[in-house]
């Protein structure tokens, strides 16, 4: 019997993570539970969890996935580790959806990349990433599938009680360098948000709620800015527990759809918004290339509309 051990930065942890990791199971064929190396307790049906350094002889893992993103270099490396460890144990090796974002995506390579020398296939999910194994050298095939997680069937169960006509998709993090991005391109936003004048903000919040890295306080926050008397929508959304429970990624898709734009950094958002037909005004965030990675890799099936807001050069 297949044991397969899956290897993720913060597995769950926010809907992107959940939008890559949770089709994984039925994508693997996985003959049981898919064991995830956590320090979490609870993980969504279909994964077991594990201790964050398994023995995976114990555990007898035959099949290593490394999926979805990673952003930090010390865990990236932890990650290479632990697959090395399962490799020389006989397990085979392959990746899923992987993002390589921040530090993580360092020109230099990370400590133990060679054991993706030996993975059966690398699926990239960004040119941006695929980009990043190539500088490295990395000698296994590798393919790009596109966000994959952009095609998750609609969900129309938040979708009751939202006023008729075109919505203002937002979803921007709340980080004060975030607030200077947009706050500097004030007239470029202005203009492109002019058409749009008295819709309704609906919120997408796509990032765990913490601190600055909550997209549904920073996206109240624009539109308090931009869009004052514009109604704000699904308010319960700004409860993190809320957020989690009734926020998935087909339920994101199905909100999406009746925006009329969406302003974004986020690459999920953006992604499905694409798919869905939806012009995106995607704000770069400094260093967080996100964003950009997703809409130039997607940059033939943006909506008409659709731009890159860069942050204003330094003089």
């Amino acid at each position: 019997m297949t044991q397969t051990l899956l290897i993720a930065e913060r597995p769950f942890r926010e809907l992107r993570s959940r939008a890559i990791l949770l089709p994984l199971p039925k994508a693997l064929g996985a003959e049981g539970p898919v064991l995830v190396a956590t320090p979490a307790v609870r993980v969504p049906p279909a994964f077991t969890p594990v201790p964050p350094k398994p023995d995976v002889v114990a555990l007898g893992v035959t099949r290593v996935i490394l999926a979805g993103v990673f952003e930090d270099r010390p865990t990236l490396n932890r990650a290479l580790a632990l697959a090395a460890r399962a490799v020389a144990a006989g397990a085979t090796l392959e990746a899923r959806g992987l993002t390589l974002e921040r530090s993580a995506a360092r020109r230099d390579p990370p400590r133990g990349v060679e054991v993706l020398d030996q993975a059966r296939v690398i699926e990239a999910r960004d040119h941006h990433t695929a980009n990043t194994l190539l500088v490295w050298r990395v000698a296994a095939p590798q393919r790009v599938n596109f966000y994959a997680e952009r095609e998750v069937p609609a969900d129309p169960a938040l979708l009751e009680g939202l006023p008729p006509g075109p919505l203002l998709g937002l979803s921007l993090l709340g980080a004060p360098e975030m607030r200077a991005t947009w706050r500097a391109r004030l007239p470029e936003l202005s203009a492109w948000l002019a058409p749009m004048k008295g819709w309704p903000v609906l919120p997408l919040p796509a990032n765990a709620a913490e601190g600055e890295g909550d997209d549904y306080a920073g996206s109240i926050a624009f539109a308090q800015a931009l869009l004052p008397n514009s109604p704000i929508l699904l308010p319960q959304l700004a409860d993190p527990v809320e957020r989690r429970r009734q926020l998935t990624a087909g339920r994101m898709r199905a909100l999406i759809g009746r925006c009329g734009a969406v302003i974004t950094n986020q690459d999920l958002v953006a992604a499905i918004a694409g798919t869905a037909g939806v012009p995106v005004a995607g704000l770069v965030l400094g260093r967080d290339r996100r964003i950009v990675a997703c809409m130039t890799t997607l940059a033939n099936q943006m909506a008409a509309g659709s731009l890159l807001i860069y942050p204003p050069h330094p003089v």
